[in-house]
């Protein structure tokens, strides 16, 4: 994905210091009557949900600046700006709201999803155990702390992150679909593929448990039922080259997290009406 920042222009910075705008451009007020924290947010997620990402990224600021004590704004504006690409933003972001309300769970979570998605596991852990000294049963933080734990490499570890998740959250897809991916990367290939047939096989349509459980499936050498599962969803030339890398995988018996697809679950824009946050 194409990396973007939504550090507004100077033009809309000084527009939006004088005055408030709807999310389609309006002016609804000015700086003597500023509209609340909660009806910017509603502004900001329909326009984010609308596909208008700078204008959601300005009504997050503008509500910041007009309600600097209120984490929620910091919070929206980060996840916007982790959903795009602006990773190194997004960790700003996040990390001010933190600084605002440590208490603010979303805030804490989407600063360590970002930090995944920076390549920087080992600053990640610390807030999602975080997370889980708040709320053991905090599933989407075991997840994050089981993705974590398999980019550094400690997969059964990782594997006891996804499990407690499951305890709390039996049926959700991305820790299933982790879990099974970490059993495949520590050779535990017959768990990882029914684990992974399992979501593959279900009522949700998932893409990624397939591929990983092509790559289950590589790594234990039946490369035929590897191909027959990638090739549900990847053109002939790419199953050619995903059988290549199994091969070599194989051989220097070794792969990377790399390989397959860690999901994180994240809080993306909404539908609206009404404004909810998952």
């Amino acid at each position: 994905m194409k990396l973007r920042s939504l550090v507004l222009s100077a033009s809309a910075v000084l527009a939006l210091s004088a005055c408030s705008f709807n999310d389609t451009g309006l002016f609804i007020g000015d700086a003597k009557n500023p509209p609340n924290s909660g009806a910017l947010m509603r502004m900001a997620k329909h326009a984010e949900a609308s596909g208008r990402d700078e204008n959601a990224a300005a009504l997050y600021r503008q509500a910041h600046e007009l309600h600097p004590f209120d984490s929620a704004p910091l919070t929206g504006w980060g996840f916007l700006a982790n959903r795009v690409g602006a990773h190194d933003q997004a960790v700003d972001i996040f990390t001010k709201a933190v600084s605002v309300d440590e208490t603010d769970t979303d805030a804490r979570r989407g600063l360590a999803n970002a930090l995944v998605n920076l390549d920087r596991p080992q600053e990640a852990l610390g807030h999602y155990e975080a997370l889980l000294d708040r709320d053991p049963e905090d599933f989407r933080a075991w997840n994050g702390k089981g993705v974590v734990l398999d980019l550094l490499g400690e997969h059964l570890a990782a594997q006891e992150a996804y499990r407690e998740g499951l305890a709390a959250a039996p049926d959700n897809l991305s820790l299933a679909n982790n879990l099974g991916l970490s059993l495949a990367l520590d050779g535990q290939f017959d768990a990882a593929i029914e684990t992974l047939n399992r979501i593959a096989s279900g009522d949700v349509d998932s893409i990624t448990a397939r591929q990983n459980l092509a790559l289950a499936y590589g790594l234990a050498g039946r490369d035929d039922d590897a191909a027959r599962v990638a090739s549900r969803d990847l053109a002939p030339r790419h199953v050619s080259g995903n059988l290549e890398y199994y091969r070599a995988a194989r051989a220097t018996r070794q792969s990377a997290p790399g390989a397959g697809q860690l999901e994180l679950e994240t809080m993306g824009p909404v539908a609206v009406p009404p404004v909810t946050i998952e």
